[in-house]
């Protein structure tokens, strides 16, 4: 909910409670914001832990992208999730206030569409600043590729 005409605050997020914030500036850019429910600008305290994950992809159990984009797009979700956790960010997804999503070219309307939703579901009222950046092709013809930086609250 707004508290003044540019700062998000996620009441009882991870994220609000060690101190992150996070801004929109009013305006089209903030209306973009609430539709990819992401945050333009986003303060980090000085005394958090910082978590950067590189770069996952949505592998099967043999370590080959998902053909399905919506198996593929959920398990690189989970592999930032898992990876986060074992670095000490418990709350996973919810302590993310950075994403970069690197998408392949194919890139198309329901793909963006899972992204977002996945994007909500794992983050729940938390709103990562995000990057999309279309490349021309990604590791054995993934869809997408998502680097986070989190923080573990002091």
């Amino acid at each position: 909910m707004p508290t003044s005409s540019s700062e998000y605050r996620a009441e009882g997020s991870p994220l609000l409670q060690a101190g992150v914030r996070c801004y929109n500036a009013p305006g089209a850019s903030a209306d973009f914001a609430e539709f990819a429910n992401l945050s333009n600008a986003v303060t980090v305290p000085a005394n958090a832990t910082i978590v950067h994950i590189t770069g996952q992809i949505g592998l099967d159990d043999q370590g080959v992208p998902f053909k399905d984009a919506r198996q593929q797009l959920h398990a690189a979700f989970l592999n930032v999730e898992k990876n986060l956790i074992a670095a000490g960010a418990k709350d996973g997804w919810k302590n993310v206030y950075k994403c970069v999503a690197y998408h392949s070219p194919n890139l198309n309307e329901e793909r963006l569409g899972i992204y977002a939703g996945l994007i909500r579901e794992f983050c729940g009222a938390n709103r990562p600043s995000q990057t999309s950046v279309t490349v021309p092709e990604l590791w054995q013809g993934a869809y997408v590729e998502i680097t986070v930086e989190a923080i573990i609250p002091a």
